[in-house]
């Protein structure tokens, strides 16, 4: 009898935890959705500021990130857009939110955070390099965020969180899929930056 009665008492509060994680999760997954939803309506919206200053983009840098990795639709992903023979940048801020279009020679530096410390900064000339962190495939990551620094007052940082969010802050190893993809995209974009500094560095 004991026994039936703490059979039950258990299967009860299962019930109960599992109901609790689908209600956390399905809470989770509508958060992400429109977050992403937003995302995709500010990239759609680039194209007017785009006509406006008349630009010609002959290059787009798309950031993969934790919550779009495996999306094959780009729309919802970060986005940098270049015109290289205006040289211009064009930055969206999807915190703020706002759309800027910065020259080249306005570009001050670039700092990686990987789980809250100063992984790779792009303030010296080429680089300064923290533990090899293009290189690591060891540990976990819980947060990996890039961070952008324009000579513009209006908007001087802006920060992009390439992986967050994660279900429960779990993280994601550095051998996964979902790592490799974003720090490969990630690579793409802050070596076009390094192209952009020498550059500038060269006129002065």
């Amino acid at each position: 009898m004991f026994y039936i009665i703490w059979l039950g008492a258990m299967c009860a509060v299962l019930v109960v935890i599992g109901a609790g994680m689908l209600v956390w999760w399905l809470t989770w997954r509508g958060k992400c959705k429109k977050f992403l939803s937003r995302r995709a309506v500010l990239n759609t919206s680039v194209n007017t500021v785009i006509t406006e200053h008349g630009l010609h983009i002959d290059k787009t840098f798309i950031l993969n990130d934790y919550l779009t990795f495996k999306k094959q639709d780009v729309n919802s992903k970060p986005h940098f857009l270049i015109d290289s023979t205006a040289k211009k940048m064009v930055f969206v801020d999807y915190d703020k939110p706002l759309t800027v279009v910065a020259d080249f020679n306005e570009f001050l530096n670039y700092e990686i955070y990987e789980n809250g410390s100063m992984a790779f900064s792009g303030g010296a000339i080429g680089g300064a390099f923290v533990g090899g962190f293009f290189g690591s495939t060891e540990g976990k990551c819980n947060n990996l965020r890039l961070i952008v620094r324009l000579k513009r007052y209006e908007c001087s940082q802006m920060t992009y969180d390439i992986i967050a969010k994660t279900p429960l802050n779990w993280g994601v190893n550095k051998t996964s899929k979902a790592y490799q993809t974003c720090m490969s995209s990630m690579q793409e974009l802050v070596s076009f930056f390094e192209v952009i500094k020498k550059e500038t560095a060269q006129a002065e």
